[in-house]
C-alpha cells in the first residue's frame, strides 16, 4: 500500500501536507490492525516527475525525494517480494529495488 515517509510519527509531518498525512496514518494503522492480510507500507519521500533511475535507497534522511516511476516500481516488486506485515521507507539512490526488497 503507498502511504507517505514517516506517517506513523505526527512529530515529523511537514506541516502543508498535515491533511494528507492525517488520512496515510489511520490508512496504515487500520491495514495494519485490523486485517490479516500480507501486506508491504511503502512510505516514499517527497514525489517527483522524473524518469525512473531504478535504484533506492531504504530508511532515507529528508530532504530527500524520488520519482513516482521508481515509486510504482517498488510497489510492484513489493508485490514479489519476501517482506510481509512491513513497511519500508524509500528515496532515490544506488541499491537495485530488487535486491533492497529481497525479491
Amino acid at each position: 500500500m503507498l502511504s507517505a515517509l514517516d506517517a506513523e510519527d505526527p512529530d515529523k509531518w511537514p506541516d502543508q501536507l498535515h491533511d494528507y498525512y492525517i488520512a496515510k496514518y489511520y490508512a496504515d494503522e487500520w491495514l495494519i490492525h485490523n486485517t490479516d492480510l500480507d501486506y508491504v507500507i511503502v512510505q516514499p519521500t517527497a514525489l517527483t516527475n522524473d524518469p525512473a533511475q531504478g535504484g533506492i535507497t531504504l530508511q532515507p534522511q529528508r530532504p530527500s525525494t524520488i520519482s513516482r516511476a521508481d515509486v510504482a516500481d517498488v510497489l510492484v516488486a513489493a508485490l514479489d517480494s519476501n517482506r510481509h506485515r512491513d513497511t519500508v521507507k524509500i528515496a532515490s539512490g544506488n541499491e537495485a529495488i530488487v535486491k533492497a526488497l529481497h525479491v
